[in-house]
């Protein structure tokens, strides 16, 4: 009798099995794909003081908001002692840039990285009579000239002017 059992339930459980094969059954795939962005993103050389450079898709970001065909031109670059919105003299870089819209399209200007020769951040600062006020942005076939300043907390060259992932280099 256990015998028959036994066999019984083989035969029940090969026949769900079977039936079970012979029902509807969708398959589903999932393709991931991991992407490492150092590898993705085209590694630039960094660009002379007057050297322009056209952002491509490859260089941005997602916080630009579409910087692509974004022109930008650092015409000149100097360190110098300023005064501050405080009236402190104080250390920075100062440069006059041009961004130029290429395209048919606005676009969203972002911040400048200012990194010196330890690798330090420099802080953007206003500076009346040299900076120019923020720019947020410019419409198709526009070009604008900025003075930007970043105080820095010391002599440490050379700088590196950073705009996304292109730099320009201070000696």
């Amino acid at each position: 009798m256990k015998k028959f059992l036994f066999f019984s339930g083989i035969v029940l459980a090969s026949f769900l099995l079977a039936s079970c094969k012979d029902s509807y059954s969708e398959k589903s795939e999932t393709t991931i794909e991991i992407r490492n962005s150092s590898h993705d993103k085209k590694q630039s050389t960094p660009s002379k003081i007057g050297d322009s450079y056209i952002f491509t898709e490859n260089d941005i970001t997602a916080r630009s908001h579409g910087g692509v065909g974004l022109k930008a031109t650092i015409n000149s670059a100097e360190i110098k002692e300023i005064k501050n919105v405080n009236q402190e003299v104080v250390k920075a870089v100062v440069f006059q840039w041009t961004a130029e819209n290429t395209t048919d399209h606005y676009i969203d200007l972002v911040g400048f990285t200012i990194i010196d020769g330890a690798g330090n951040p420099a802080r953007s600062t206003f500076s009346e009579g040299i900076s120019t006020f923020p720019v947020d942005g410019i419409g198709p076939g526009m070009k604008v000239n900025i003075t930007e300043v970043y105080q820095v907390e010391n002599d440490s060259k050379p700088y590196t002017i950073m705009y996304e992932d292109h730099s320009w280099t201070v000696e």
